[in-house]
């Protein structure tokens, strides 16, 4: 997978990901999705100011906005599909 890096527009190979992990059953993820958005070589080794802002929804996804020096969102849904705790299921 590959695109555009969301700072410089240039071509860009590391895609940018979040997860929520289980910390007591070996870090074990309920939900990490990749965002869609990319940074090239060059932009992923810099240092960032990341803000995360958790706002609820009414369904099962999760909705990921990502944006950098003022460009237009990379968005993307991703269904959660596996349990909170395992004995859930």
């Amino acid at each position: 997978m590959s695109g555009n890096c969301i700072v410089c527009g240039e071509f860009a190979d590391k895609v940018i990901g979040i997860r929520l992990r289980r910390e007591l059953d070996k870090l074990s993820a309920i939900w990490a999705p990749n965002t869609k958005a990319y940074l090239c070589d060059t932009h992923a080794g810099i240092g960032y100011d990341i803000n995360i802002e958790f706002i609820p929804r009414e369904d099962t996804t999760i909705k990921t906005e990502v944006s950098s020096n003022g460009n237009t969102p990379v968005v993307r849904i991703h269904n959660i599909s596996k349990p909170v705790n395992w004995d859930d299921e």
